[in-house]
Parts: C-alpha cells; sequence; structure tokens
C-alpha cells in the first residue's frame, strides 16, 4: 500500500512526464514492489551519488530556475548518500536499513526493500542494464550485497567492511575497504576482478577516469591504478600528512582533489600538479565542473568558484549554512544545499543567487540532476523532486 506523497502535480505535469519515454512497470506486492527501471529513458540517469563514475556533478541539459516542486515523500530516515536516479524510478538509501523507490512521475511508493543491516555508505547501480543496486552493509558480519532490481533478491554477497562511496560503470563496481584495499567486482555476480593493497591508507571511495581508478588517501597521496589489472600507475603526494578529502574529480583532461587543510589541487592525467588554490572551511564530500568552472562547497559556509585553468577564484557565495554535500552544475546553473535547510541556485557565470526554495530540514547529501529534474534528500528524510518551469509550460 503505496503512501501519499505530500505534493502531487495535475494533469498537465503528469503528461509532460509521460510524454518524456517514461513507461509502466509491475509493483509485485503491498510494501515490497520492484526495484526494476528500464534503462534511461529520456531524462538522463545518475546511478552514482556525487555525479556518476567519474565523480563530475554537472549535467549539461539540466534544469534552469525557477524550479516547481513536483512531489515531496518521507522516508522517515536520514539519508545515506544522495538519491539515485534510474528510469522512472528515484531510489533512496536510508540509515533505517531500506532503500525506497519512487515513481518518478507522482512520487507514489512503488517499493521499499529492507537491507541485511545498516547501510553504511552512499550506493551505486551498475549493469549493463543498470539491472544491480550494490550496498555496503554494516553490522557484526559486514557485506557488499548486490540487489537485483527486476526482484528485489540477493544477486550477490561477499564479507567487505567498505563504507566509501561505491561507484559502478557498466559491468564493474569500485569498492575502497576499510583495510585499505580497493576491490574490483563484477556487477553480475560479485566475482573479484581483482583486488590490490593501495599503497597509501586511502580516505575518498574511488572514481573511474578512462582506465584507471583514482582513489586519494590519508596522508595527502593520490592514486591511480589500472582499471584492467589494479597495478598502480602513478601516485602524487600532495601534502604530507593531510588526508584527501572528499571524493576526487575526474575529467577528459584534469584530475581534482581537495585536502583538509582547504587546498584544492589540479592534476594532469598523469599525475603532475598543475596548481593548488586555498579556501577557507573543509572541503565538501564532493565538488563539481561545468566549462573551465570548478564548484567548490566548504564548512565556512561558503561556495567558490575557481578557474580549471589556474585556479584563481571567479566568484564567492556566502551560503546561509554549511556545505557538506557535493553541489551540482548545469551549463548556466550552480545547485546546492545547505545545513540551513534551502536550495539554492547560483549563476555559474557571476556566484549570483537567481533562486531559492526552503526545504524542511538541513541537507548533508549531495544534488542530484537529470534533464529538467532536479532531487534532494533532507536529513530527515524527505525526499524533493523538481522540474523547471519551461519544461512544465
Amino acid at each position: 500500500m503505496s503512501t501519499q506523497p505530500s505534493v502531487r502535480r495535475g494533469p498537465s505535469t503528469l503528461l509532460w512526464l509521460l510524454l518524456s519515454g517514461l513507461v509502466l512497470w509491475l509493483v509485485v506486492g503491498c510494501g515490497r514492489g520492484t526495484l526494476y527501471a528500464p534503462m534511461d529513458s529520456g531524462r538522463g540517469n545518475w546511478l552514482s551519488t556525487g555525479g556518476g563514475p567519474g565523480g563530475v556533478a554537472a549535467l549539461d541539459g539540466g534544469p534552469q530556475p525557477p524550479l516547481e516542486l513536483l512531489w515531496s515523500q518521507n522516508t522517515g530516515a536520514a539519508p545515506v548518500g544522495g538519491a539515485l536516479l534510474a528510469g522512472p524510478l528515484v531510489l533512496q538509501a536510508t540509515q533505517s536499513e531500506r532503500v525506497y523507490a519512487f515513481d518518478l512521475v507522482d512520487g507514489q511508493r512503488v517499493g521499499r526493500r529492507g537491507s541485511k543491516a545498516a547501510v553504511c555508505g552512499p550506493a551505486t547501480i551498475a549493469g549493463r542494464f543498470s539491472e544491480t543496486l550494490v550496498l555496503s552493509e554494516a553490522g557484526r558480519k559486514p557485506r557488499l550485497r548486490g540487489y537485483d532490481r527486476r526482484t528485489g533478491k540477493v544477486a550477490w554477497e561477499i564479507e567487505s567492511s567498505a563504507c566509501a562511496p561505491l561507484v559502478g560503470r557498466s559491468d564493474t563496481v569500485l569498492s575502497v575497504t576499510d583495510a585499505g584495499n580497493l576491490l574490483a567486482l563484477a556487477s553480475d555476480d560479485g566475482s573479484q576482478l581483482w583486488v590490490t593493497a593501495l599503497p597509501h591508507h586511502p580516505s575518498t571511495g574511488a572514481v573511474f577516469a578512462d582506465d584507471v581508478a583514482v582513489v586519494g588517501g590519508a596522508d595527502g597521496a593520490v592514486m591511480a591504478l589500472n582499471l584492467e589489472d589494479g597495478s598502480v600507475r602513478w601516485e602524487t603526494r600532495l601534502l604530507d600528512g593531510v588526508a584527501v578529502r572528499g571524493q576526487p574529480l575526474s575529467t577528459a583532461d584534469q584530475v581534482f582533489a581537495a585536502t583538509g587543510d582547504g587546498q584544492i589541487w589540479a592534476m594532469s592525467r598523469d599525475g603532475h600538479v598543475e596548481w593548488s588554490a586555498g579556501v577557507t572551511g573543509l572541503p565538501a564530500q564532493g565538488m563539481s565542473l561545468m566549462g573551465e568552472v570548478l564548484v567548490v562547497g566548504t564548512s565556512d559556509r561558503s561556495v567558490y568558484g575557481l578557474s580549471t585553468v589556474d585556479g584563481r577564484q571567479l566568484w564567492r557565495y556566502e551560503a546561509g549554512g554549511i556545505i557538506r554535500g557535493a553541489p551540482a552544475t548545469t551549463s548556466t546553473t550552480v545547485y546546492l544545499g545547505s545545513t540551513a535547510g534551502y536550495l539554492d541556485a547560483l549563476s555559474l557565470e557571476t556566484g549570483e543567487q537567481v533562486w531559492t526554495y526552503e526545504l524542511d530540514a538541513p541537507v548533508r547529501s549531495s544534488i542530484v540532476l537529470a534533464k529538467d529534474l532536479l532531487t534532494v534528500t533532507t536529513q530527515v528524510g524527505t525526499v524533493y523532486l523538481f522540474a523547471a518551469q519551461s519544461a512544465l509550460r
């Protein structure tokens, strides 16, 4: 028996979403449902918290403000990571040992899957057809579990203590373990492709960077490992004894990382340091990038726009609260949530606020985008779905 969303749109909104290529699916039982979703239905998939396999929290065709609230739905528990957008579903893992699936159209709950233990890190979706939801579960016997989203059943599980953000790409899942290993798994059956003891104890999850995986270290090192066999391609020490903080970010030309002293670093794809720039406060869990603007949120209630060319500060916005989750960017706009409980939209060019919306609680997770859509989850477990007003006319 699905709960009702607190906000529902009229027929025009439903028609707009249905015409966007969404399809119907079966609900397999009251309170359970299916976690199946078809591949990209035209809105775009966002399968990894923080912006996909390269950690780049950006979407060129993302929504432009002002936004309109389509629906909100409360899970009753704080989120673990941001939501995942997959076809016509919004998936949210929570601290209540449950993963919720909501209908993208109207916010109806179409599935709720109880995990075997507490989810301790942001989840990911992987597989050729995005069929596997992978969770890190804590407890007396920590596990990585892959759930078949078509049946809601456990497809595979392995013993592993790993609370760093997971990342998936096609048939591969990367997991940084608490013991300091980087583990590569086949997404369909959980079989080990390879495992490498990292040369420096990790402080971040991994991100994909073409043919390497990039991981930050607790001693200030950034490591790149070959995806084929897990061998170390290169390692660069940024600062001695100062941990890399949040997720690294990779583009076709550069790798970016933040350290706990408030320094932002840009490296070439072979690990050579190109520049560093200082911000005040601790950097957030992730960064975002669009064009030549790198967006960084911090604990000093500020958001910075830095030039990817030389690191100079292009602008600074003073938010009402601490920025913990990764901001997200479109071709013209930066979206961010803060502990003040607001969703803000800034101009990517100037950093000026162009739109804001008051939420029901602080935000500590990442902003998630799809074409014309945005979702954000607050600390009391309320999932919000917004759409660009221009797309609703």
